[in-house]
């Protein structure tokens, strides 16, 4: 992919600029840059940078809590790279009889079941299958005031027989200062590697 790192850490070196820069020129997809940098205690942190004259998606490479790098890509890349991507709702709905609101369910519930993303009772989150990584990144990332960060869980000897979980923050930090939300989405890292890996097989 096309993206221009800058190292923003003293202890950054310049051989780990150089696999940011190879990471990211031979992804063909924001999944295997999530793929070849997420694992535990590095964390992958997406959202609009728009302290450049032209705005772009950044992509923040976290290590242990520090952001050591971030890459820019070109909001024209990104949105002719992935076109299909439906757009976050935004607007929430406010109760009628008490202060506050709420996000439109009726809109979450229907993206939920387009992508597949149900309620895991032992995890007590949802999870999505890989396919819709990509949409739930982007809808928050692109959107008037959000990002998405993904971390991997540490496993432990409940979870030590399934795949390594992806662990997707998603915010939306609101169109007014009581407006915002959060989700959580879980994604199994091998479910994401086979699908890359399908896709990568078909012809073009």
């Amino acid at each position: 992919m096309e993206a221009i790192v800058i190292p923003l850490s003293d202890r950054t070196s310049s051989s780990q600029v150089s696999k940011l820069d190879q990471l990211c020129m031979t992804s063909r997809s924001l999944e295997e840059i999530v793929l070849g940098w997420v694992r535990p205690g590095f964390s992958l942190v997406i959202g609009l940078n728009r302290e450049l004259a032209d705005p772009c998606l950044a992509l923040s490479f976290v290590r242990r809590g520090e952001t050591i790098a971030i890459a820019n890509l070109s909001l024209d890349y990104i949105k002719k790279t992935y076109p299909r991507i439906a757009p976050l709702k935004e607007s929430v709905l406010r109760f009628a009889d008490q202060d506050g609101f709420r996000p439109d369910d009726v809109w979450f519930d229907a993206r939920n079941e387009r992508l597949g993303i149900y309620t895991d009772e032992a995890l007590d989150m949802n999870v999505a299958p890989a396919e819709a990584l990509l949409e739930l990144l982007l809808s928050y990332s692109l959107s008037s005031a959000g990002f998405a960060e993904i971390s991997q869980s540490r496993r432990n000897a409940k979870d030590a027989s399934h795949s390594p979980l992806l662990r997707t923050s998603l915010v939306f930090l609101g169109l007014e200062a009581d407006q915002g939300w959060y989700e959580l989405v879980g994604f199994w890292r091998t479910a994401l590697q086979d699908y890359i890996d399908c896709r990568a097989a078909l012809p073009n």
